[in-house]
């Protein structure tokens, strides 16, 4: 079993530390990483998701009960972050990344090849179509909060404009994929061959490339700054949120296999969309930094004992 486990894990680490080295030591001519992170972001996911959501069964209980599940932790985990901001001395702008940290995963890079990864034998084709489905409400809920989180808290100097903010929303690939592919579910839309045959591929080279990303994005800025809050947002997000999923878990009532679902979802490592928003924003970037870092580091533990005791039942 544990075996098992690290062979699902340990590649997911390895290819992001591959990145990690590729971008270090400059192994990869300049630029390159900014050209593939559009790929990854504008095609390769986007089409892994759309194409996943659209041949998926429509079967919305699951896919609802894990939704219903992941909102509630990431709630308290909300609520939580706030209450111990003004204790860790934040002002509005490290309250603002301390909070996003806290509860916005890393759910399309890390936790879906994870999950794929994990699937093995009959039920690997429906915890994939589940796993992508639920994605289909939670980045939209997640894109809201977080966009709102920092627009309220933000430097006001650099707080957008509601259509602004909107526009953010709407705009975002993963967003609109995740939509369009609930909408074909929905209408019962039929996927030309042509199409699928053509987003497959794209949708396959996301994975290893998202993870190749994650990698060569780390940067050690600001966790040594703000290592206290970087560490404590990491703790919420990676350590607190997947064991209020597992006491929501057994409220909304979900099965063996929806529970890993929601709680390897639940224990990924701070989105690095975090730092990204959190710039464009006006919150504490060094904070942000740090706890993409710091998170993704801590992730492990977590992830490996959610897989460890799938594994065993």
């Amino acid at each position: 079993m544990v075996g098992v486990t690290i062979a699902t894990l340990a590649p997911i680490f390895l290819i992001i530390v591959l990145g990690w080295l590729l971008q270090t030591k400059r192994l990869l001519p300049e630029g390159f990483f900014t050209g593939m992170n559009t790929l990854v972001f504008y095609f390769g996911l986007p089409s892994l998701l759309f194409l996943k959501i659209a041949t998926s069964p429509l079967e919305p209980g699951p896919a609802l009960r894990i939704f219903l599940a992941m909102m509630s932790a990431t709630a308290v985990v909300l609520l939580t972050a706030y209450a111990a901001a003004p204790f860790l001395r934040l002002d509005k702008p490290g309250t603002a990344a301390f909070a996003q940290a806290s509860i916005r995963g890393n759910l399309a890079y890390i936790g879906l090849p994870l999950i794929f990864f994990s699937a093995e034998g009959s039920d690997a084709a429906e915890v994939s179509a589940t796993a992508a489905l639920v994605l289909a409400p939670v980045v939209p809920a997640y894109n809201l909060v977080c966009v709102l989180i920092l627009s309220h808290l933000g430097n006001k100097a650099r707080r957008p404009t509601p259509f602004s903010i909107l526009l953010k929303i709407l705009g975002n690939p993963l967003m609109i994929a995740c939509i369009a592919g609930l909408a074909a579910v929905l209408l019962k839309v039929k996927i030309p061959l042509v199409m699928s045959r053509t987003l497959e591929p794209l949708g396959q080279m996301a994975l290893p490339l998202a993870l190749l990303s994650i990698g060569s994005s780390f940067t050690r800025r600001g966790v040594y700054k703000h290592v206290l809050p970087a560490f404590g947002a990491s703790a919420l997000k990676v350590l607190l949120a997947p064991l209020l999923g597992l006491v929501f878990a057994r409220i909304f009532h979900l099965s063996a296999i929806e529970t890993m679902v929601a709680l390897i979802f639940l224990a990924c490592p701070t989105a690095v969309t975090s730092y990204i928003m959190a710039d464009q924003m006006g919150a504490d970037t060094d904070l942000a930094g740090g706890a993409v870092a710091l998170s993704t580091m801590l992730c492990s533990i977590p992830l490996f004992i959610i897989l460890l005791s799938a594994a065993w039942q």
